[in-house]
């Protein structure tokens, strides 16, 4: 137990320390907004609202469904990215639909069509 808590002890110092010196290096905010904002926004390519899509789709339809789905397609319309799965040739049914704030990066919609 004593040893458990040295541990701990140890863990949380370099949490308080070397852990955070990463974030010192981090752009700083300004006197005029809360938090630094990429000027392409938080999501600036059809690759990474694709990528962010699978991430967040995946726990809630499964792998096996997003393997069906296959490639992902991403479109952008205005500030929102729309990504799509692709229906197999054949297949009747709906696909994965998440819409994702290009300039956030907060996804806005999440559905599986039917």
């Amino acid at each position: 137990m004593k040893r458990l808590t040295l541990g701990m002890i140890g863990l949380s110092a370099w949490l308080l320390t070397a852990g955070a010196a990463p974030l010192a290096h981090a752009a700083q905010p300004t006197a005029d907004t809360a938090t630094y904002m990429p000027p392409q926004g938080y999501v600036p390519t059809a690759r990474i609202a694709i990528e962010i899509a699978a991430i967040v789709a995946e726990p809630i339809y499964g792998k096996s469904v997003l393997a069906h789905e296959q490639p992902l397609q991403a479109r952008l319309e205005g500030d929102v990215w729309i990504v799509t799965g692709t229906l197999p040739a054949g297949y009747k049914g709906g696909t994965l639909e998440c819409r994702i704030s290009k300039r956030t990066g907060q996804i806005l919609r999440m559905i599986h069509t039917l």
